[in-house]
């Protein structure tokens, strides 16, 4: 078993001291903090909630503004006029034409300031349509991210369980490996002693190269596997870690029909779906808040100030202004070529859509918990029925090699055996995670999954 150790070593199983070691729960947590989807999901949903404050604040409160400005301004006017002047020369007078031009320089500065409070009193319903559909998108944002959640448990599952196979794969062809280096030890020495031909030492050389070239192969699966596992739970491709591989799976009982219950119960999707039914009909009553008789009655109230002071020609000029006012608007569209009613039917197909949707995911559920089901129980018999090809398929094995070291049998039949013991190991492998990975797809189909 010395060589055996050394493959395994060499492989990178788990030594005292020599790597981080993680649990399958460790590896969901590392997911769960570190995954860009979850991440994205999160913030979808922050943004939900943030989209139903700003809908409720446009719904429940007025909006409050103010305005000022200021102006300032200097001028300078030239104003030039022509007078006639009869002017006495001797005895007689003549008509004499002048010009005089004037100059004004003026400055003057103003401002004004308003304050208006303003309230959409009905608008049709638009508003409160708004406001149920930011609901709808938040409870959507909500069950997508327990969506997202639970597909990334269940595929961090997935990848821990196709590490642990490939780790059990690659023991069962280093196990493989050290008996075919016995087989050749054993060849060669009866060899000498002239108990069997040549042909002995070669078939089990031969065996030991195929044996060899399978482990090369399952210790790449594994370094796969591993890679595999650390970018789904967000660590770097070269950290170094090993997994707790399952000492015992329980075995899951479950009924049929109970377990389709609480899918349809369950389910994130459904939560979806129903999110989308809901999103759907508010569509309907904000295409409809644009009916002709459905007006757009507004509130408005506002205070103003103004200010203003003029120095022309050295006189001063002050002049002050305020007051308030109050009043309402109304707007009613009379006519719009029938876009309203085309808005209104498109949203009424888009909600029976939503609604067919919701019964086909329902069906959709009911068979992928029954696939879910039948996998389960395939998988635990398929672990029942290997169990005991390994206990038929190793006493063969012994009792080929007592007939083969007793000279009555020979060594096909020796390698035939050893092989069967070596396949009847790998479905005995395969049986016990397809089982682990099995339930993990139906708790997933029941909409249960959660971290271990």
């Amino acid at each position: 078993m010395k060589q055996l150790w050394l493959l395994l070593l060499c492989m990178g199983f788990p030594t005292v001291g020599q790597s981080e070691t993680l649990s399958l729960a460790q590896c969901v947590e590392f997911a769960l903090h570190q995954n860009t989807t979850i991440q994205t999901a999160q913030d979808n949903v922050t943004t939900g909630q943030l989209q139903v404050r700003e809908n409720r604040a446009t719904i429940y409160f007025p909006t409050l503004s103010f305005s000022s400005s200021a102006r300032y301004s200097q001028n300078q006017d030239e104003t030039t006029s022509e007078f006639e002047q009869e002017i006495p020369v001797g005895d007689t007078t003549r008509i004499q034409t002048f010009k005089e031009t004037r100059q004004t320089d003026g400055n003057r500065f103003g401002a004004d300031a308003s304050l208006t409070l303003s309230y959409p009193l009905y608008n049709g319903g638009a508003n409160r349509a708004l406001f149920s559909q930011a609901k709808a998108d938040r409870r959507l944002a909500e069950v997508r991210y327990t969506l997202a959640e639970q597909n990334l448990i269940y595929t961090v599952k997935q990848r821990y369980f196709d590490l642990l196979r490939a780790q059990r794969l690659a023991q069962v062809r280093a196990e493989q490996v050290d008996q075919n280096e016995r087989y050749l030890d054993r060849a060669q020495t009866q060899f000498e002693l002239g108990s069997v031909t040549q042909g002995d030492v070669f078939k089990a050389k031969v065996g030991l190269a195929n044996a060899q070239m399978d482990f090369i192969s399952a210790q790449n699966a594994v370094r796969i596997a591993k890679a595999n596992l650390a970018h789904t739970i967000g660590l770097p491709l070269s950290h170094d870690f090993e997994v707790i591989d399952i000492v015992e799976s329980q075995p899951l009982e479950v009924d049929l029909e109970q377990v389709t219950q609480i899918a349809l119960a369950q389910r994130p999707e459904l939560s979806e779906n129903e999110a989308l039914i809901e999103r759907s009909e508010t569509g309907v009553a904000l295409a409809r808040s644009n009916h002709w008789s459905r007006p757009r009655i507004n509130l408005n109230s506002s205070y103003f100030y103004n200010q203003s002071e003029s120095f022309v020609l050295g006189t001063n000029q002050e002049s002050t202004s305020w007051g308030w006012s109050i009043g309402a608007s109304a707007n009613l569209t009379l006519f719009d070529g029938g876009a309203t009613r085309a808005a209104v039917q498109q949203a009424k197909i888009n909600h029976r859509i939503a609604e067919r949707d919701y019964e086909q995911k329902k069906r959709d559920i009911a068979l992928e918990v029954q696939e879910a089901y039948l996998n389960l129980i395939e998988a635990r018999e398929r672990i029942r029925v290997s169990t005991e090809a390994v206990r038929s398929a190793e006493e063969d094995l012994r009792l080929a090699e007592e007939k083969y070291d007793l000279g009555a049998g020979t060594f096909i039949e020796v390698t035939d055996a050893q092989v069967a013991v070596t396949d009847a190991k790998r479905s005995q492998v395969n049986a016990i995670y397809d089982y682990e990975l099995a339930k993990a797809a139906l708790e997933k189909a029941m909409g249960t999954i959660d971290s271990p």
